[in-house]
């Protein structure tokens, strides 16, 4: 993992060391990629989106490394109110910089439905 600039307190979020599994490697896919930097009040995250964790297919869907950017506030607030998350789309990162997406799925099995129930959570 690579930190730019100044260093908040928040750094301490994300993972210190992406070592690429074993088995992935083996497949040849790419290695995790995690980069955090700050700037201004955020703190800027981009990843690849490969896990550092041994990937194992349960969709059709193949692993690929990806360009996924995000922005966080350094000092987050409540909102006002509550807000439901997304049904599809990312909604959430993790600490090595994996994207969570929202609860359901689209088309396949069956669209909008629950990817645990379907057995298809990657």
């Amino acid at each position: 993992m690579k930190i730019k600039s100044s260093d908040p307190h928040q750094v301490r979020w994300f993972s210190t060391e992406i070592p690429p599994h074993p088995r992935n490697t083996a497949r040849d896919y790419p290695d995790p990629v995690l980069e955090v930097s700050f700037k201004n009040e955020e703190i800027l995250v981009t990843s690849n989106g490969i896990p550092t964790f041994e990937f194992v297919s349960a969709t059709p869907n193949g692993l690929r490394g990806q360009d996924f950017k995000w922005a966080i506030p350094c000092f987050p607030e409540p909102a006002d109110e509550l807000t439901q998350i997304p049904l599809l789309g990312r909604v959430a990162i993790t600490t090595v910089g994996l994207p969570i997406y929202g609860p359901n799925e689209a088309q396949y099995p069956y669209p909008y439905g629950d990817p645990y129930i379907s057995g298809i959570l990657d």
